[in-house]
């Protein structure tokens, strides 16, 4: 009698076990999903400076992230970097290279990439900003993205000809790759070594091209239509 007793209790303590758990947990659910079904608000952030524009925006995590852009300085345009800690926005120092920065990408905290006019990228090694050298007559870099630290894409158009550019980054030294077409290349990003895109502009409207490890192919092409990073 006292073993059938004591199995009549064991559900009772199980269930108050249970309650008191329940009770003095703390809430598990996160916001997005406390929320789900309702609209999620956008909230505009303060920046340190009035920036004329502000086109690409990449991040290590939630206390480091960059935007990339142009800010007017003594009536000239400048390129720009702002990074966020998390709490606020502020000020990179950069080399004054460039009137405009549109892509910026990283592999780490401690490598990032920032491409702009005028040709020219920019590396974070953790410390410092440093202009990286990269082949002559590239006028332009659209975009920039990699798979690696050892595997960095930069799209834009060259200078005497106006034709698209790719340059890639081994880890030591930037190099032009063979195209298929002409025309001025904006935006790059892939999901691995062996599968990038790149997209931009040729006479006959937009253009997406495709790299599969080996070589870049022209994969559609579309009449009045211009694509964008």
């Amino acid at each position: 009698m006292k073993e059938l007793a004591k199995r009549r209790k064991l559900p009772a303590i199980l269930l108050t076990v249970v309650m008191l758990s329940a009770l003095l947990a703390p809430a598990m659910t996160p916001p997005a999903l406390a929320a789900a079904g309702e609209e999620v608000e956008w909230v505009e952030m303060t920046n340190p400076v009035s920036v004329n524009k502000l086109s690409g925006v990449w991040g290590s995590s939630g206390s480091d992230v960059y935007a990339v852009g142009t800010v007017k300085v003594e009536g000239k345009n400048q390129g720009i970097i702002l990074r966020y800690d998390g709490s606020a926005w502020s000020q990179v120092s950069i080399p004054a290279v460039t009137k405009s920065f549109i892509g910026v990408w990283g592999s780490s905290a401690n490598d990032v990439y920032a491409v702009g006019s005028g040709g020219v990228i920019l590396h974070y090694n953790g410390s410092a900003w440093i202009q990286m050298i990269i082949p002559a007559d590239v006028v332009l870099m659209g975009g920039v993205w990699g798979s690696s630290a050892n595997d960095v894409y930069a799209v834009g158009h060259d200078g005497p000809t106006g034709s698209g550019v790719i340059l890639h980054y081994n880890g030591s030294v930037w190099s032009k790759m063979t195209l298929p077409v002409t025309g001025s290349l904006i935006g790059v990003w892939g999901s691995s070594a062996s599968d990038v895109y790149a997209v931009g502009t040729v006479p006959s409207g937009g253009v997406i091209l495709h790299y599969d490890g080996a070589d870049w192919e022209e994969v559609f092409v579309g009449t009045g239509l211009m694509y964008f990073n």
